[in-house]
């Protein structure tokens, strides 16, 4: 009776050491990377409520701008940022990926981003200032990606989609 028991007990470890490394092993994706200028032509031409939220027209993606909201771009090993130059619409990403050792200090600097991002909308445009509240902020890859649109998950699908 007593050899039965261990027999189970041993049998219940093997079996939750079988589960758990082969739920590891499917979640680990660490051998692919986003490809950013896909990322950048799929949220393009990306159709969310019968517009383009992120048309390159009305990009202000450049070094200088996003500096001046505080993000320093030298701790990244590559990104996609657009940020909207028109102030009636807030929809905008950024996908970056941290160089090593990086990550709290970008994660914080892209807080503190879209900190002063929302106060630019609170108060004048209460419907932008909402998306900007219910953002999206997931990390995939080694990625940093923040959404601010009308359909998070949409968005978020089309950079999964830049995933090799």
């Amino acid at each position: 009776m007593k050899k039965m028991k261990k027999i189970k007990k041993i049998l219940v470890v093997v079996v939750c050491i079988i589960v758990l490394s082969g739920c590891g092993s499917q979640q680990n994706n660490s051998n692919k990377e986003l490809d950013l200028n896909l990322v950048k032509s799929n949220l393009s031409a990306l159709m969310v409520e019968n517009s383009k939220p992120f048309s390159e027209e009305s990009n202000i993606n450049n070094k200088d701008s996003i500096e001046t909201y505080g993000l320093d771009v030298t701790l990244l090993d590559e990104y996609a940022i657009y940020l909207p130059s028109a102030v009636v619409d807030a929809s905008m990403y950024i996908v970056a990926k941290p160089k090593e050792g990086e990550s709290s200090v970008v994660k914080y600097q892209i807080n503190e981003l879209l900190e002063k991002y929302y106060n630019a909308y609170n108060g004048y445009y209460p419907k932008e200032a909402k998306l900007i509240e219910d953002r999206m902020e997931k990390e995939l890859d080694g990625y940093l990606i923040y959404i601010v649109s009308a359909d998070n998950e949409k968005v978020y699908n089309a950079i999964k989609e830049s995933l090799k």
